[in-house]
C-alpha cells in the first residue's frame, strides 16, 4: 500500500493558479500529472497495492503547528486502523509519500503504525513545513527534499531523516520562488531522488549502507556529506 498525504489547499487561491484547490488526488496532479506514477515506481508499490489519499491540511494554513498536525496523523491511523490494515496482502509494507503541511501528518500516522507492528518500508517527505518540529520515526527508511530557496516552508532538516536533500535546479533551470515550494512534487525531481540514491554508497548486494546523509545541489552535480550523531 502507498499512501499519499497532501498539504495546504484553498479553492480561492486555487482559481488564482496559486495552490491546489482540491486535496486528495487532486492535490498531486495539480503539481505534475505524472508524479503518481513517478513516485509509485520510486516507491516500488506494485501495480496490485491500493493507492491511499488522505488530506493533511490545516484549515487556514496558520492554525496548526506541526505537533499538532503529527497527533492528526497518529488519531487518523487509530481512527481507520480496520481499513487501512484490510487492503494489505500477507506481508506487504506501506510507503507513505507527504508534502508541506501534510509531512508531520505522514509521520504520525508512520508511527503510529510501526508502534502497532507493520512494516513502513520507505517514507518520502517532500518541502515539509516545520521540519523542524517533529521527527520521522525509527523503522522507516526516511528521504526528505527540499528546495534551498522554498520561499513557503524553510528548509529544516527532520530529526531521523535518512537523507536530506537540497535541490536548486527545477527543469535544469535554477527554481524561481514562485515554483520552488511545489517543485519537489514534479517526476523530475523523483528521478533527480532516485539518482542521488544511487550514488551513495552500497554493499556488494546492492543495499543502500546505512547512516544519515545530507545531499546538496551545486552547479557541478551533488555534494555528499555523512551526517553523524544525528537521531537515528
Amino acid at each position: 500500500m502507498i499512501i499519499y498525504i497532501n498539504g495546504y489547499w484553498n479553492r480561492v487561491t486555487g482559481l488564482l493558479g496559486l495552490s491546489p484547490a482540491t486535496p486528495e488526488e487532486a492535490y498531486w496532479n495539480h503539481f505534475s500529472p505524472f508524479f503518481i506514477s513517478s513516485s509509485c515506481e520510486f516507491m516500488d508499490a506494485g501495480k496490485d497495492e491500493k493507492t491511499w489519499f488522505i488530506d493533511g491540511s490545516s484549515l487556514f494554513g496558520i492554525d496548526q503547528l506541526a505537533g499538532e498536525r503529527y497527533i492528526h496523523g497518529s488519531k487518523y491511523a487509530l481512527e481507520h486502523y480496520v481499513e487501512l490494515t484490510a487492503h494489505l496482502k500477507p506481508g506487504e509494507n506501506i510507503k507513505f509519500v507527504s508534502h508541506s503541511e501534510g509531512c508531520a501528518f505522514a509521520a504520525g500516522m508512520v508511527a503510529f503504525l510501526i508502534s502497532y507492528g507493520f512494516r513502513v518500508s520507505k517514507t518520502l517527505y517532500l518541502s515539509p513545513r516545520e521540519g523542524n518540529s517533529f521527527i520521522s520515526p525509527h523503522g522507516t527508511f526516511a528521504i526528505q527534499v527540499h528546495f534551498i530557496n522554498d520561499p513557503v516552508c524553510s528548509p529544516k532538516r527532520i530529526s531521523g531523516v535518512n537523507v536530506y536533500i537540497g535541490l536548486t535546479k527545477l527543469e535544469d533551470k535554477k527554481a524561481g520562488l514562485l515554483y520552488a515550494h511545489g517543485g519537489t512534487v514534479r517526476a523530475s525531481s523523483i528521478r533527480k531522488v532516485q539518482k542521488v540514491l544511487s550514488m551513495l554508497p552500497h554493499d556488494i548486494e546492492n543495499m543502500l549502507i546505512e547512516g544519515h546523509w545530507t545531499v546538496m545541489e551545486t552547479e557541478k552535480g551533488f555534494d555528499f556529506q555523512r551526517e553523524y550523531n544525528l537521531l537515528a
